[in-house]
């Protein structure tokens, strides 16, 4: 039963996920068709079958369907959801064609398509934008919020940050922080900082800052699997300390791919526990834009103490929203770019199945991570969208592109010929993303 419940648990968040995301990449196609002249006869959020419908004043059918796996916005003179002409428009009068997707002017066709992409993106960074202005950012100068009770520490609440371990901390700037990082030492567990405290600069002791904390557990990791918790402290790997996180790293770097055993702290449990941990082969992105592959159990770290935060301004969490956004955009182009040339594996293309299990196991960790993860899983199905790939709304927007340039449209033929190619293409990424599904490790 324990199984059978987190089954229909992961269905159920990832059908509303999809479903979501779908919503408001037609919404997008509807709302601007619809200011470009455009009519729209049918809107179905799901397919297949028809369980509801209704019709309202401007003559849009609104229905839902029995297959929530999709949906699409049937415009004037489509003969399917993919936008196909039915022939109909033959007989409309030239008012009634300028109605339709098919022969309405040029720009409003390029608007109407690309507007559901761009209504993925919007999303997206209106999402991002809240979650900043609702979860806060760390305050400037670095400000001790709170400390753990579980660990001692000479840092006090309020204390603002200047030096760790001799190390200035960056004040505003955000491409600091990994340089910062990385001079820091790895091997103590205690290192000094530098404070300033009612005004006066102190020199105190306390815990690494990255020490070997579980701030978080990435879905289908080897920690996940072997039930690693968030708040975990681990305080040895095969028996010898972790005074780091960065340790951690360099230890794993070093297993090549060997099952390690972590001894953890863990909240509310006397005694230490001894965890069996699988790493996992992943290719990580690097700074300059390539990747490296490693091997990782899947944890991410916290710092030791909890950072004071403060509400961002409306421009400051605009400017992040957007980096979040642009961010998505350049990995997910970084990752098929190096995934076609060879230069990472195929198997980070995941399928409707992994996606499934990381939706599911994240909505598992609480709202915030999984209200992250709608919108960036809007943001990359929107740029998924765009690519030049016949029948995607890239497709179309490279039809569109070459009809302005050239003043005439593609033969019908072609059309056809480049549909059907398109189709192909994408039915066999579905199959090779399925296959990875079942076959990746």
């Amino acid at each position: 039963m324990p199984v059978f419940g987190n089954i229909v648990f992961t269905v159920i968040v990832y059908l509303v996920v999809l479903l979501i995301i779908v919503f408001v990449h037609e919404m997008g196609h509807y709302l601007v068709g619809r200011w470009c002249g455009i009519k729209a006869k049918v809107f179905s959020l799901g397919m297949g079958k028809v369980l509801w419908s209704r019709e309202d004043k401007h003559g849009t059918k609104w229905q839902i369907a029995a297959l929530p796996i999709g949906g699409y916005v049937k415009f004037v003179g489509d003969s399917n959801a993919a936008s196909a002409a039915d022939g109909s428009t033959i007989e409309f009068s030239p008012e009634e064609r300028r109605h339709s997707l098919l022969f309405a002017p040029l720009w409003a066709r390029f608007l109407t398509v690309l507007a559901g992409p761009g209504f993925n993106f919007i999303f997206a960074a209106i999402v991002f934008g809240i979650l900043l202005m609702v979860t806060g950012v760390p305050r400037e100068p670095l400000t001790v919020g709170s400390v753990s009770p579980r660990a001692p520490t000479g840092l006090m609440p309020g204390d603002e940050i200047v030096k760790i371990a001799g190390e200035v901390v960056p004040v505003n700037d955000d491409d600091g922080w990994d340089d910062f990082y990385d001079k820091l030492p790895v091997d103590s567990a205690d290192v000094s900082y530098q404070v300033r405290r009612d005004g006066q600069l102190l020199d105190v002791t306390a815990p690494h800052p990255l020490p070997a904390l579980v701030g978080s557990v990435s879905p289908l990791s080897g920690a996940r699997e072997a039930g690693v918790q968030v708040g975990d402290w681990i305080v040895a790997i095969d028996g010898q300390p972790l005074p780091t996180f960065d340790g951690l790293m360099a230890y794993m770097n070093k297993s090549e791919g060997a099952a390690v055993v972590l001894t953890v702290r863990r909240a509310g449990t006397p005694d230490e526990l001894k965890i069996p941990v699988q790493p996992k082969q992943v290719d990580l992105p690097k700074r300059d834009g390539s990747f490296e592959r490693r091997w990782l159990i899947g944890v991410g770290g916290e710092l030791s103490f909890k950072p004071a935060l403060v509400t961002p301004d409306v421009t400051r969490a605009a400017e992040g929203a957007v980096l979040g956004v642009w961010g998505i955009a350049k990995a997910t182009v970084s990752g098929i770019y190096n995934m076609t040339i060879g230069k990472i594996s195929t198997c980070g293309m995941t399928g409707p199945i992994r996606i499934a299990q990381i939706v599911g196991q994240t909505a598992e960790q609480g709202p915030d991570d999984f209200i992250w993860l709608i919108a960036a899983l809007s943001a990359a199905i929107g740029f998924m969208n765009l690519l030049p790939i016949p029948i995607l709304d890239g497709g179309h927007l490279v039809f569109y592109t070459w009809e302005a340039v050239t003043r005439r449209r593609p033969g019908g033929w072609i059309l056809y010929a480049l549909n059907l190619f398109g189709l192909t293409l994408l039915l066999g990424f579905v199959a090779f993303s399925l296959f990875n599904d079942f076959f990746c490790p």
